[in-house]
């Protein structure tokens, strides 16, 4: 029966606790360390895992035509256009689509005034990690609406401008003339752009974590 009662009585106080605004915990240092932790933990591995699959789409609206190659060089064109098209899958890999990201809200600055604002906005603790998970994912929607329909289409532009200048020396160099056959970007013609965003707990440990020292 005490035991019961004593249960019962503690669940009564852990639900208080959780109730509680957050008036002593630094919301600034909170803050930066639930933004620093998705930054390097979390938003890293996404822009690296959509950097291959990002670039695959940009070269499949890029194709890489030769008209009529001549007797004996037509080995030597499908070799030279392999190595074109792995050279600008590696292009728009390493340099296009990393350095997109800049354009975007993805910075650790921006990342710490979205859980700040968030922080401010909902003080109670038990559904703050929640709140923050909700608005770390409507975040990332947004950037990646942005990136399918106003960066990759400049990043596809950006891509042909930058590959002319290797296809007019290959074309003064070997005899056979490639030439460039581009789709226009159209976010409707292809999956859209997707991320997996998994906190598993970690920001709700950090609050927790607040929660103890502010007391």
């Amino acid at each position: 029966m005490y035991i019961l009662l004593l249960s019962f009585l503690l669940s009564i106080c852990v639900s208080l606790i959780g109730a509680l605004p957050m008036h002593n915990a630094d919301t600034e240092r909170m803050a930066r360390l639930i933004s620093t932790h998705w930054q390097y933990e979390h938003l890293d591995t996404i822009r690296a895992s959509s950097h291959r699959d990002m670039a695959a789409l940009l070269q499949q609206h890029v194709t890489l035509h030769c008209e009529n190659p001549e007797d004996g060089t037509v080995e030597d064109m499908r070799m030279l256009r392999t190595q074109l098209e792995e050279a600008m899958q590696s292009h728009a890999e390493s340099h296009l689509i990393p350095g997109a990201w800049e354009l975007l809200a993805m910075s650790t600055n921006a990342l710490q005034t979205l859980v700040k604002e968030t922080i401010e906005k909902h003080k109670v603790r038990r559904s703050l990690a929640s709140k923050l998970d909700g608005a770390m994912v409507r975040h990332l929607r947004g950037v990646f609406h942005q990136l399918d329909h106003e960066i990759m289409p400049r990043l596809l532009d950006r891509l042909v401008e930058e590959l002319a200048p290797a296809l007019d020396q290959v074309n003064q160099n070997f005899p056979f003339a490639f030439s460039l056959k581009v789709t226009p970007w159209s976010p409707e013609s292809h999956d859209p752009l997707h991320f997996t965003w998994e906190d598993e707990g970690h920001a709700d440990q950090f609050i927790s974590e607040y929660y103890l020292r502010a007391d």
